[in-house]
């Protein structure tokens, strides 16, 4: 939760929520309609660059994010990646160093 996002403001007492199209709609005193639903996933870019992985995803989903990584794509036991983050021009930005080995990467919130 973020609450420059997700805060409701002037909560306009006796009026309901509306749900449709799989959000929820709700109106306030302080002059706005408010959406709620489900974030899009965020993308994670990865690219070769010599023998590093330069993985790349937008900041301006909000912070919170932290990068994982997995040789299986089974449900459990996903490793934090330690390697540094650089933010610029709006993008967060580490490098690992690429392996051999098949790796998978994600962000978790």
């Amino acid at each position: 939760m973020i609450p420059s996002r997700d805060a409701v403001g002037n909560f306009a007492k006796f009026v309901a929520p509306t749900v449709a199209n799989g959000k929820v709609y709700l109106a306030t005193f302080s002059n706005r309609l408010n959406v709620y639903g489900l974030l899009p996933p965020l993308p994670l870019t990865v690219s070769l660059s010599g023998a590093n992985l330069v993985l790349t995803w937008p900041t301006n989903n909000g912070g919170g994010f932290v990068l994982q990584s997995k040789t299986t794509l089974d449900a459990a036991n996903w490793t934090n990646v330690g390697s540094t983050v650089a933010i610029s021009n709006g993008v967060y930005t580490t490098i690992v160093p690429a392996s051999n080995t098949a790796t998978f990467y994600r962000l978790k919130r």
